[in-house]
């Protein structure tokens, strides 16, 4: 029951950080300050409050050159903030300053949860299961250094880090949105034609550059124009400085995609031999556009994360001119196909396993 009481106030707390309205306060601060027979002293107050939050918002605008559906362009991204306060007092001209850092943060002690274990008789040995992982790659490259009057100022403080907007804002005290750009950055990109069948039988125009700027982008909310004209929103990860970023410019209507197994098959095991799941799909690609056309096709094989457990690509099988990314287990071909041109890529793999392992969900 105490448990649940320290919950339910943690709770209560953070619903009232969040409430659109704060009753007006005032709090009257006595500080005893000692001169040491100086005859003028600056003291300065600082102090929290609820009910202040903000968000990251991107606006990406892309243009190719010659309006091609593919090749070079600019790339020109906003950075911005969506702020809500209701503190009880309206923020009137004042130099904002969005971190990253949570005040609150630590201010009552986690208490772990109980932990239980139990067991129960099997014959049967290790379980074989196939799951999914997030991995986001966060390499350091060449950002650009904040310069000029637009270019927010950073203030690097290790675990979190602090961004100033270069000019006054005014926020009143109502819980509504406001947003307002915090920096923005010009950059060359690239459009490319880029599909993913296992997961979606389409073509998909993405746009890649990379992070521009001198400090992360957080994920956020990614608005997409190109040419000028609004494609859509997606979800922006998190991007360290000088990492790559993909934002999707919408469907390609004119490449149709299928995706079919070749061979799903599971070979059981000897006394010696390991047993073995050998996989096969084919993928193809039919050009219906009026011009030549290139493009990226990606499919993945299974990571292994234990010795036992061997995954290979086989050659025999494969398509070749592949490329692959063994961290993330991406295999990938580029295809150029002509008006009305059809093309097909297979990918074969097996996995082997010990012949005791059982093959789990």
């Amino acid at each position: 029951l105490r448990t649940l009481r320290r919950e339910l106030a943690v709770l209560e707390r953070r619903l009232g950080e969040l409430g659109a309205a704060v009753a007006e306060d005032a709090l009257l601060a006595g500080v005893a300050v000692e001169c040491n027979g100086e005859a003028i002293v600056e003291v300065g107050l600082a102090y929290v409050v609820p009910g202040a939050t903000w968000s990251p918002d991107y606006d990406l605008r892309f243009a190719s050159q010659g309006n091609r559906k593919t090749g070079v362009g600019k790339a020109e991204i906003t950075m911005a903030a969506v702020v809500r306060q209701a503190t009880g007092e309206d923020w009137d001209g004042v130099q904002l300053v969005l971190s990253t850092a949570k005040p609150r943060l630590g201010a009552e002690a986690p208490l772990p949860a109980p932990l239980y274990v139990s067991g129960y008789e099997t014959q049967k040995g290790k379980v074989l299961v196939q799951a999914t992982e997030q991995r986001e790659s966060l390499s350091v490259g060449d950002a650009a250094p904040a310069s000029g009057p637009e270019a927010a100022e950073l203030n690097d403080q290790g675990q979190s880090f602090a961004l100033t907007i270069p000019f006054p804002v005014t926020i009143h005290a109502d819980g509504r949105p406001y947003w307002m750009p915090v920096d923005k950055r010009e950059t060359s990109a690239e459009a490319k034609l880029i599909t993913v069948p296992k997961l979606r039988s389409y073509a998909y125009q993405v746009a890649v550059l990379k992070n521009a700027a001198s400090y992360p982008l957080l994920a956020g909310t990614l608005h997409t124009y190109r040419h000028g004209a609004y494609v859509g929103d997606s979800t922006l990860e998190y991007k360290a400085p000088g990492e790559p970023v993909e934002a999707s410019l919408g469907v390609d209507e004119e490449l149709k995609v299928t995706r079919a197994p070749i061979e799903e098959q599971n070979k059981a095991g000897g006394f010696i031999a390991d047993q073995k799941l050998n996989r096969a799909y084919r993928i193809t690609v039919t050009n219906q556009a009026t011009s030549t056309q290139t493009i990226e096709v990606r499919e993945n094989i299974p990571v292994t994360k234990v010795d036992d457990v061997k995954v290979e690509i086989l050659k025999e099988g494969t398509t070749a001119g592949y490329k692959l990314d063994t961290y993330r287990g991406l295999v990938s071909w580029e295809l150029k196909l002509m008006p009305g041109e059809k093309k097909s890529v297979d990918l074969w793999f097996k996995i082997a396993l010990p012949s005791d392992w059982v093959i789990g969900g």
